[in-house]
């Protein structure tokens, strides 16, 4: 991440008097101000204007100039002894400028960033900050509906497309039931016939016990396979 403030020791006093100014501009108007981890435990920090109930995250840091290094002695001793001093090529320094920047939607295509220039430095832009900020607060806003509207419709396509899988899904189920009573009906069919026959090729005076208890088991039977026996089921939902 970024450091909310990240600025020179002899320019801290200046950058605490632009933040002594934008706080109570911004709570004047509204925003509360917030500070502290971006997560429990993270030791990464946030400041935040909250604007219409919606966090905006700025920082003010000190622009680096880069300069050609020049080896010390000691880096010059070191490339002698070694044949390099592992000196760096460029040397960073505070410049003096300050750039305060908003996190904004990358779409917004909002200004987000306002710097020292040699026209104006960041004092005397105090108001158009304080309006910047409430614009970006209101991009990130518009951003989120939009993003809940996106994740409403993904969420309602997924339920469709879960509702016709489901409702293919019954229709399969449907057909195959139609086809196994279809089946079901012939093969009762079948056993009815055999049993006739049976029975007509077995007198009656001849007929056991254990014969007509038999018989009478796979009369029912042949009722229970039959869908057409019970044709209040055979409808489904």
């Amino acid at each position: 991440g970024h450091a909310v403030l990240k600025v020179d020791k002899d320019t801290e006093k200046r950058a605490l008097l632009i933040l002594d100014a934008i706080f109570p501009a911004l709570v004047a108007r509204g925003p509360a101000l917030r500070f502290g981890e971006r997560y429990a435990g993270s030791r990464r920090y946030a400041l935040e204007a909250v604007i219409g109930g919606r966090e905006v995250e700025f920082w003010l840091v000190e622009r680096l100039e880069q300069t050609a290094h020049v080896e010390t002695a000691e880096e010059k001793a070191r490339r002698a002894t070694y044949g390099s001093s592992w000196a760096p090529k460029v040397d960073q320094t505070p410049s003096g400028n300050f750039i305060l920047e908003a996190a904004s939607p990358w779409d917004a295509r909002l200004r987000h960033r306002w710097r020292d220039s040699e026209q104006q430095r960041l004092e005397g832009r105090l108001g158009d900050i304080v309006l910047g900020l409430e614009t970006i607060a209101a991009a990130w806003t518009e951003h989120d509906r939009q993003v809940q509207q996106r994740q409403a419709a993904q969420a309602r396509e997924e339920r469709r497309q879960q509702v016709s899988a489901a409702r293919a899904a019954h229709l399969d189920g449907l057909a195959q039931d139609l086809v196994a009573m279809a089946k079901a009906a012939d093969e009762a069919e079948k056993v009815r016939g055999f049993l006739a026959r049976v029975e007509a090729k077995m007198p009656e005076d001849e007929r056991s016990d254990a014969f007509s208890a038999w018989f009478k088991w796979a009369t029912g039977h042949a009722e229970q396979l039959d869908p057409l026996s019970r044709p209040e089921r055979i409808a489904k939902r």
